[in-house]
């Protein structure tokens, strides 16, 4: 079978079975710099796995898996050895070599219950030793000529963590095609072709894959300092001019490469580039700092080649998002549009800093990943080395204590706890230099998902009318799930971006008219109600502004009587690390509240009167504090939470926060003034959300995310050095003259 990634094969897999059973299965697929070998052999007896290897090599490193009497030997890249039983009657199925799903798809077939269309069964895949539940569903069969002879290919909708694929076998059972559209990711057998059409052919408007196309490799642009960057060129077999897409990337230009084919079969040139001090470019890695100057120097330079017409505009998701933005302030002439996915803001406001608050775990997480020239692919599924070391005092120790390595990037972030120090990596105080369409991309789970938000009000409140916005439910790696561990969002909640792209490229790039202009300005997807509404702003005319006032009783409609509730927070003895985070387990991931998720002796809960009709309520969202504190310093957590009748908590959507001592502004520490009053606001991420009849809306207030975030050690002091803890006794005031409240926006009531 013939691996693709967006129709360019990437890798292939071969598969054969002898007539006693035994098997053996190779895969292997080359993503950008990334290899993917997988090897698996074994023997089947009665249609049942008796025995099997596995061994799959990533950049992670070598795991094996041996499945021998009903017992599986899972070894990790470390050498260490875990046996437990499995389930040697379990539906088959694997993530690198298909035709373990072909008995799945026998049975499937084979069941009663696809006479309804559907089969639910928990399939054992067999390369990630994992049970699973997966949902067959039934598709209708497709003709295909192959080797000159009429075939029927049997159809299969697959809905498996969180997303979907399609399998499709031949009539005698054997797999010929398992495709994941999220992931542009297809394994299809020889001559088999024909099962697929390109998606965007049913917009024979948009720009269609026509072109052949060639790429030239290690081309070097140099920038106005003389630092030379390496970069890719994908472009149109011709000797026409083109638009050209630009894709700058900190993690090797060669994982945005691999997608290029898409563009470039469209009439695009596509422009991948390794950012300074990465991969094969030159010059000194400061994350974030350069990318400003560097980004209007690509722009220029892709501008001016031989084979493009002069009009670029950009793409990207992350930093490769921030990069966007980071060029686009500086105004260069040739960009035309971008479209950042679920990009950060400034340092200030989310990586390093989250509104004041020091980023410890992704920090260094996310350090470890890019620390050396290369990235280190090997830790993305992967914990920190230590992370018990998390709660080690000073932080400029923690990267030696958590890591093992001295990072100086790392010690520069601590050294700049203002906004003033982080010249380039600034650009929220300047998007009123911004005049081009923006198409933002986000989700309610993606962790910097607080610069969409800032973004598309930044450039609303300044007017812009060239704006759109797709939010969903979704992590950071937007688009490929429609589930977070325990919540279903359902599979609607995948949709087809590419289409939006191609129709936004077609606009601005090319001059098409391809009805952008009828294109919606907001897609939102409204979770508990688990659909997708439209809208022409955000927040549009039709959303109802409320306001609900804190007090003793809870949240309410009157300010009510002055009242204060308190807790206190001791930082010396927030050091517990959740082993979540020592695990990396995405199954593990949950919205629900319990005891254990939050110290409730250092923290408040204010609930609202039950819901008498299904409410659904949207971002913007806004807590404003009175508060004081015993302390110099303190920090300031809100998260909004469903209380349901059972009194079981839901998180809704990311805290919001802000370090106390920064309340003048993100440009000084101005220490606190112990029991005296203060004002602060505190920025709930974006989300939108239905209450059920009877549910509650919940407030959360804490003063510590150790350790997602360090801890707030209570003197202001600066917090690379600092060792010195003080008690935090916080008391928030509520009522006439001191109407600390929440506010957001009603969708509808019904």
């Amino acid at each position: 079978m013939t691996i693709q990634i967006s129709d360019s094969p990437v890798g292939e897999n071969t598969y054969t079975v002898g007539a006693d059973g035994a098997f053996s299965s190779a895969t292997t697929l080359h993503v950008g710099s990334i290899v993917l070998d997988s090897t698996a052999s074994g023997k089947f007896l009665s249609g049942r796995l008796a025995s099997a290897k596995i061994e799959s090599k990533n950049p992670g490193g070598l795991v094996k898996f041996d499945y021998a009497n009903g017992k599986l030997s899972v070894t990790n890249p470390q050498g260490k050895t875990k046996t437990a039983p499995y389930n040697d009657k379990a539906m088959l199925g694997a993530s690198l070599h298909p035709q373990f799903w072909s008995g799945t798809l026998k049975q499937v077939a084979d069941k009663a219950g696809m006479g309804a269309g559907e089969a639910n069964l928990n399939v054992l895949l067999v390369d990630a030793g994992q049970e699973i539940p997966v949902k067959f569903t039934a598709l209708s069969n497709r003709q295909v000529t192959v080797g000159g002879k009429l075939q029927t290919a049997r159809r299969y909708s697959v809905e498996l963590v969180g997303m979907t694929a399609e399998l499709d076998s031949d009539e005698a059972g054997d797999v010929v095609a398992f495709d994941v559209p999220v992931q542009h990711l297809r394994f299809l057998a020889d001559g088999w072709d024909g099962l697929f059409v390109d998606a965007l052919a049913k917009y024979p408007e948009l720009s269609q894959a026509t072109y052949k196309f060639r790429t030239e490799s290690g081309v070097k642009m140099t920038t106005r300092d003389g630092v030379q960057l390496a970069c890719d060129v994908i472009h149109p077999d011709d000797d026409q001019k083109h638009p050209v897409i630009l894709m700058r990337t900190p993690y090797g230009r060669g994982t945005e490469t691999v997608n290029a084919g898409f563009y470039a079969s469209r009439g695009y040139v596509v422009v991948t580039q390794d950012c300074r001090g990465r991969e094969d470019s030159g010059g000194v890695w400061d994350p974030f700092v350069n990318e400003g100057p560097d980004g209007y120097d690509a722009v220029q330079w892709a501008a001016s080649q031989p084979w493009s017409n002069g009009n670029v505009g950009m793409i990207g998701g992350s930093y490769d998002g921030y990069v966007q933005w980071a060029a686009a302030v500086e105004k260069p002439p040739a960009l035309k549009c971008i479209i950042p996915q679920v990009s950060p803001p400034d340092a200030m406001h989310n990586v390093p800093y989250d509104n004041g608050v020091f980023m410890l775990y992704l920090g260094l997480w996310w350090a470890k990943i890019v620390a050396g020239q290369h990235t280190d692919f090997s830790s993305l599924r992967s914990s920190l080395p230590h992370p018990l070391a998390l709660s080690v005092l000073p932080l400029n120790k923690a990267d030696d204590a958590v890591l093992g390595q001295h990072l100086e990037f790392y010690q520069k972030w601590l050294s700049r706890p203002t906004i003033k120090d982080w010249k380039g990596y600034d650009y929220t105080s300047h998007l009123d230099q911004v005049t081009i369409p923006v198409l933002h991309i986000s989700g309610t789970w993606d962790g910097d998902g607080i610069g969409t938000a800032m973004n598309w009000a930044g450039m609303r409140a300044l007017g812009r009318k060239n704006e759109w916005i797709v939010f969903g439910p979704w992590i950071h790696a937007f688009n490929t799930t429609h589930s977070l561990g325990d919540v279903e969002y359902g599979p609607d909640a995948i949709i087809d971006l590419d289409s939006l792209y191609i129709r936004w490229f077609d606009t601005w790039l090319k001059g098409k008219s391809v009805g952008l202009d009828s294109v919606p300005h907001v897609k939102l997807f409204v979770a508990g109600a688990n659909k997708w509404i439209t809208m022409s702003d955000w927040p549009s005319p039709d959303m109802r502004a409320k306001t609900l006032y804190l007090g003793q009783s809870g949240l309410n409609e009157d300010a009510g009587p002055s009242t204060s509730r308190s807790y206190t927070y001791d930082p010396a003895k927030n050091t517990g690390i959740p082993s979540i985070l020592i695990d990396m387990d995405p199954a593990k991931a949950t919205t629900k509240l319990t005891l254990n998720s939050f110290d409730a002796k250092a923290s408040l809960i204010l609930k609202s009167a039950p819901f008498k009709k299904k409410t659904a309520i949207a971002a913007p969202i806004s807590v404003k504090l009175y508060f004081k504190t015993s302390a110099r310093d303190t920090d300031l957590y809100a998260t909004i939470i469903d209380v349901a009748p059972d009194g079981a908590m839901h998180t809704l959507g990311m805290s919001g926060k802000l370090r106390a001592s920064y309340l003048q502004g993100m440009d000084r520490v101005v220490p606190l003034t112990p029991g005296k009053a203060y004002v602060a606001t505190v920025t709930p991420w974006n989300f939108a959300y239905e209450f059920g009849v009877g549910h509650q809306l919940g407030l959360l207030i804490q003063s510590s995310g150790f350790p997602v975030f360090s801890r707030n050690l209570g003197t202001a002091e600066p917090i690379s050095t600092s060792t010195k803890t003080m008690v935090q006794n916080n008391t928030f005031l509520m009522g006439k003259g001191h109407p600390s409240c929440l506010s957001f926006y009603v969708l509808w009531e019904k």
